[in-house]
């Protein structure tokens, strides 16, 4: 909920204009970056598999604009979750359907793992040159440095993280369902339920921030998540 604790931030007098300039912009370039080498690395991973339905629906691209849903995108602004629009994949053009379809089903979670990952190396370097500012336009450069890593770590181990639960239409899900025989009961359960499980954990988090955070309850997995990245953020920053 991105705008929403933005705001909260704004009405208590704690950021400025060029703050929130350095936090919105940040932000955006972090989802638009994420979220395109995500479904690119699905895109790319079919392809070299032996599918190439998502290049020749022009999915193999690194233009932001040929993978973003304006719905997926707004939800991930105000509600914290957001989505893409999906890769068309044809599993039976892999050369061999089963390892096609696991190496398929993780290659946006390990390329968020990795961008996750490195963006925290350059987080680490960047706060170890914290001493050696010495004017306003550093410190400006390095506010807005340190903004974008800091989303960086944060948004792709969060899409790692929650990609990665066994829900429809999740890579998580994916990625078990290729393991099963097929037909099996788990994929014919999530087919017709998968949607609303991500919708009850999304008013989950919801209620959570707006109404239970005050009482230190919370029923967010997001929370959850967010509390173990912060903790590896802080064990290597220190």
């Amino acid at each position: 909920m991105f705008f929403y604790r933005l705001a909260g931030l704004i009405n208590e007098g704690d950021l400025g204009i060029g703050e929130v300039f350095i936090f919105l912009a940040s932000f955006l370039i972090a989802v638009v970056f994420s979220i395109t080498l995500h479904e690119v690395a699905h895109a790319f991973v079919a392809y070299k598999c032996g599918d190439d339905t998502a290049k020749l629906a022009g999915r193999l691209t690194l233009n932001p604009a040929k993978h973003f849903d304006a719905i997926g995108f707004l939800m991930m602004l105000l509600v914290g979750f957001g989505y893409a629009k999906p890769v068309p994949i044809n599993s039976y053009n892999f050369k061999n359907v089963k390892a096609g379809r696991i190496a398929v089903s993780v290659a946006g979670v390990v390329t968020n793992l990795f961008i996750g990952s490195v963006s925290l190396l350059f987080l680490f370097l960047l706060y170890k040159s914290a001493p050696g500012i010495e004017s306003a336009t550093q410190m400006a450069f390095f506010n807005f440095g340190f903004s974008l890593f800091a989303y960086l770590v944060t948004l792709n181990f969060m899409l790692a993280l929650f990609n990665f639960l066994p829900i429809f239409p999740l890579d998580g899900f994916n990625f078990v369902n290729s393991l099963l025989p097929q037909p099996n009961n788990f994929a014919t359960f999530m087919y017709k339920n998968g949607r609303f499980l991500l919708y009850g954990l999304i008013i989950l988090d919801v209620i959570s921030d707006v109404f239970l955070k005050q009482f230190g309850i919370s029923l967010s997995i997001f929370d959850l998540f967010s509390r173990w990245i912060l903790t590896v953020i802080q064990s290597v920053i220190g």
